[in-house]
């Protein structure tokens, strides 16, 4: 169902929530090439969409869940426990070998601003795409 965006907040990860009128929370995320929406990484570019109309799936379902209350800042996470000890045979540091290289990075092919393969040419009316 449609509901209108009455604000935005981000949550505990730094992720943009969209407030919807219905009182529930929905992500919005641009993620190229995956999710495009370039508007949520600007004030402004969200400013512009309030009070435009997205889908809430909690609205869809027959049952809906309450409106969710915006969650306090999490606690800091426990530290991780320590490892496990290294055997006092292990050599140092510096006499292990090195294997494998660089990770693969793919981010490069893609285009930041609309999230096509840049090889294939840029979505209609992309600034990086000089259109």
């Amino acid at each position: 169902m449609e509901r209108r965006i009455t604000g935005f907040h981000q949550d505990g990860e730094g992720e943009w929530v969209a407030e919807l009128e219905c009182g529930h929370g929905q992500h919005v995320r641009h993620r190229p090439p995956f999710q495009l929406r370039p508007w949520v990484v600007t004030d402004e570019g969200r400013r512009q969409r309030l009070g435009s109309a997205l889908a809430c799936p909690w609205c869809d379902e027959a049952d809906p869940a309450p409106p969710r209350p915006t969650p306090p800042d999490p606690a800091p996470p426990d530290p991780a426990p320590p490892g496990p000890a290294r055997p006092a045979t292990a050599p140092p540091d510096d006499d292990l070998e090195e294997e494998g290289g660089d990770p693969a990075c793919m981010a490069h092919l893609f285009c930041p601003e609309c999230g096509s393969f840049v090889e294939g040419g840029h979505l209609e009316g992309c600034p990086a795409g000089g259109d």
